[in-house]
């Protein structure tokens, strides 16, 4: 006969197993519940899109070879005014102690800092690394945007960078302003007062005045000063871009106005600006420079695209993590990408595609997206 001690414990026990299999239910119900709402809001947000009347055969306003000619000089003269970057970085070698320690560990051959001074106290610094080879002719820049590892699949091990090195190309890595190596003011003066640095922010930049241009060029010019110099310092022949968020951003921008950068890959960094009016990127519809409306009337994002890719050869791919817990998730480029794909065939023009990773759940890019990436870069 059963004691009353162990008929106490069995039932402590089975209530103890009823508790974990109930819970073990609970996380299943409501894992279950949000992959349903989150499949919902993304068929719900492609349906409300369509019934409000969203083609991008509309949005796109390239027609023609001249079109687009025309509106890339109207995006240089926006960003720039009359003239177009044409001077290099400031170029100086660097021992191993001097890069940052996650840049240290690659083992490059040789690392430099090219320094670009910019308006209003602002300037540039980008880290170029050498493999330990002879350099292949071509270079990637690597831009992460507004911070964390140089790496863009952000970790400290920064795979990216390594299998660059080896792959025999010249690297040079970027990040916005008031991120990375580069220098910042003190403060700006803006409508009268003046902001310390630590309260500044990007969405402060289009308060401030320049003789030339406007303050997207803080963003832009350090790229296009950057690829002289690689050109004529580095002997580079060949140059691509690839960017994560506000990097990405920035690669769409700098891809559409110069047709150097000859494959562009632009991860987690825009979509058309009437998706952001969607309730699911109410909370980040991206800083200033992103939905600056100067820049966009001239050329919505969609002709951004077109542009990255305008010239025969080149090509561009958008990166989209379907649950990106950042920025511009899910699948809504469905609604444009075979648009973008059939214009730029009609002007005999790259390719455009998305590499779409319904895998990663970060805001990075994964490895499996850079063997897609790899494999663009190859061919």
């Amino acid at each position: 006969m059963m004691h009353k001690k162990q008929k106490w414990i069995i039932a402590v026990l089975a209530g103890f197993a009823l508790i974990g299999a109930w819970s073990s239910v609970q996380y299943l119900v409501e894992k279950t519940r949000k992959m349903i709402e989150q499949t919902h809001t993304r068929s719900a947000s492609r349906l409300f899109l369509s019934m409000a009347g969203y083609t991008a055969d509309a949005e796109i306003t390239i027609r023609s070879l001249d079109d687009a000619l025309a509106k890339r000089d109207a995006l240089r003269r926006y960003i720039f005014g009359p003239s177009f970057p044409g001077g290099s970085a400031t170029v100086a070698k660097l021992g191993a102690d001097d890069l940052p320690d996650e840049l240290r560990i690659h083992g490059a051959h040789a690392a430099f800092k090219m320094t670009i001074p910019l308006m209003h106290g602002f300037d540039s610094q980008a880290y170029v690394l050498v493999p330990g080879q002879k350099h292949n002719g071509k270079a990637v820049i690597l831009h992460q945007g507004h911070g964390g590892p140089y790496s863009l699949t952000m970790d400290a091990q920064g795979r990216d960078i390594r299998d660059f090195l080896r792959k025999g190309y010249v690297i040079a890595v970027y990040k916005m302003p008031l991120y990375g190596a580069g220098a910042s003011p003190a403060y700006l003066e803006i409508g009268g007062g003046r902001i310390p640095q630590h309260y500044l922010s990007h969405d402060m930049f289009p308060y401030l005045d320049f003789a030339s241009g406007c303050y997207l060029r803080l963003f832009i010019e350090p790229v296009i000063v950057g690829i002289n110099t690689l050109e004529s310092y580095f002997h580079v022949k060949d140059v691509r871009m690839i960017g994560l968020s506000g990097g990405a951003w920035t690669t769409t921008v700098a891809a559409a106005i110069d047709p150097r950068i000859t494959v562009s890959i632009q991860a987690a960094g825009s979509y058309p600006l009437a998706f952001r009016l969607l309730r699911e990127f109410q909370h980040n519809r991206g800083d200033a420079e992103q939905i600056d409306p100067l820049l966009l009337k001239i050329a919505g994002y969609l002709d951004l695209y077109i542009l990255g890719a305008l010239e025969k050869g080149r090509k561009q791919v958008q990166v989209l993590n379907e649950s990106d817990p950042c920025c511009f998730r899910g699948d809504l480029w469905k609604l444009y990408a075979s648009s973008v794909t059939h214009h730029l065939s009609r002007l005999s023009g790259g390719t455009f595609h998305v590499c779409y990773d319904q895998a990663n759940t970060k805001h990075n890019i994964s490895e499996k997206a850079y063997a897609e990436i790899y494999d663009v870069f190859d061919r």
